[in-house]
């Protein structure tokens, strides 16, 4: 897909739900970018609002977006900061009850669906409070990757996160300053099954590990029980190819922008897997690693391997009858003649050998795979 018809699709995208949420009563502004959208705020929302005191909900997109620093060195202008972890819990509560009478509120949303609908889900319950009444004003800066087709796919959304229960004591684990360093992120691809009970277990698992484990669902909720309804599913979702990249882009800014995320792989088995590729293959620099279980390699081509910086690690079945053995072979000769970074490894097993749920799992083979993964993922994410 080309970065072209990438952009038509987003432009689309947002014009239509900048028409919905318009419909129900919000000013909506669209930006390209972040340096667009801190212009509209800048000039839009602050300048027109003129507010004396600002405040935040919990959002990483406004940190991330460098507005919460601004704000904080403006002159002459009253920021109730909520984002101090070091007050004692009754001052960390009380700011959070004086940001509510604040002249201007920014925050952000869990997800906004296709027909105009802000859905969150607030652990304190301040941000929603703020939203629906308090501050004179409420802006929220939402990116892209919020939007879903309807309530349904937003609670899935808030669902498919999984993380370390403790993030400062895997951060503190590992040698690493948990007030300043945060936790690296993964965007997990599904097989044509889809998101089913096996993944969920895999990114709780990725999440065991110390990442920030994102599920991306593109069937949009749908799962298979036998071979004919996830080929219609995989055909299905190969069809609206656009919409699938846009998923997987999304998902690898949620873990950057809201996530915090400094280093973000991408990995996938079986559809998943070759989503994997597809997914370096299309922006060769922006993950940090990659790691694909028997996925199609074809859109490894030599052309990509040598501009990617992505280092990859793939797992081949050699009995494999869905990704044969010669593509994984060639995969593995120009992988070797552009000098890629990574490795490639080949089982004595077959398709899905490491899929625990079906009946072509090896448990050999995937307990070494796994392990493999594990030490890539801790190699190159926590470097």
């Amino acid at each position: 897909m080309s970065i072209e018809a990438l952009n038509a699709f987003w432009s689309g995208r947002l014009q239509r739900v900048k028409s919905q949420l318009e419909e129900n009563n919000f000013a909506v502004w669209t930006a390209w970018d972040l340096d667009e959208a801190k212009s509209v705020f800048w000039e839009e929302i602050f300048g027109k609002v003129q507010p004396a005191s600002v405040s935040f909900g919990g959002s990483m997109t406004v940190v991330n977006s460098g507005l919460y620093e601004e704000l904080k060195q403006r002159d002459g202008l009253e920021v109730i900061d909520t984002y101090d972890t070091s007050l004692p819990l009754d001052e960390f509560v009380e700011r959070r009850r004086r940001a509510l009478l604040v002249d201007l509120y920014l925050t952000g949303t869990n997800a906004v669906t296709g027909d105009g609908h802000l859905v969150n889900l607030d652990g304190l319950g301040n941000r929603v409070a703020a939203m629906t009444f308090g501050p004179k004003h409420v802006a929220l800066l939402i990116g892209r990757n919020k939007i879903v087709p309807d309530l349904e796919s937003s609670v899935d959304r808030i669902k498919q996160f999984a993380a370390p229960a403790n993030a400062d004591s895997v951060l503190s684990a590992r040698g690493m300053d948990p007030a300043a360093d945060s936790l690296p992120g993964i965007v997990v691809i599904h097989e044509w099954w889809g998101l089913n009970d096996n993944i969920r277990t895999a990114t709780r698992r990725l999440a065991g590990q110390g990442y920030r484990a994102l599920a991306v669902d593109v069937y949009q909720g749908a799962t298979a029980t036998s071979s004919d309804s996830a080929q219609a599913l995989m055909q299905r979702a190969m069809s609206q190819r656009e919409q699938v990249m846009a998923n997987l882009q999304d998902a690898h800014d949620y873990l950057r922008t809201e996530a915090g995320a400094p280093r973000v792989a991408v990995m996938g088995w079986c559809f998943g897997g070759g989503r994997t590729f597809d997914a370096v293959a299309a922006a060769p620099t922006q993950y940090d690693a990659a790691v694909a279980y028997y996925g199609t390699p074809e859109s490894m081509t030599t052309a990509v391997l040598r501009k990617t910086t992505t280092p990859i690690l793939a797992h081949f079945g050699r009995k494999d009858q869905a990704v044969s053995v010669e593509s994984a072979r060639d995969f593995q000769t120009r992988f070797q003649d552009v000098g890629a970074e990574g490795s490639i490894y080949f089982y004595d097993a077959g398709h899905a050998f490491a899929n625990p749920s079906g009946e072509s799992y090896v448990s050999d083979a995937a307990e070494q795979a796994w392990s493999r993964t594990t030490d890539f993922l801790s190699q190159y994410l926590y470097p």
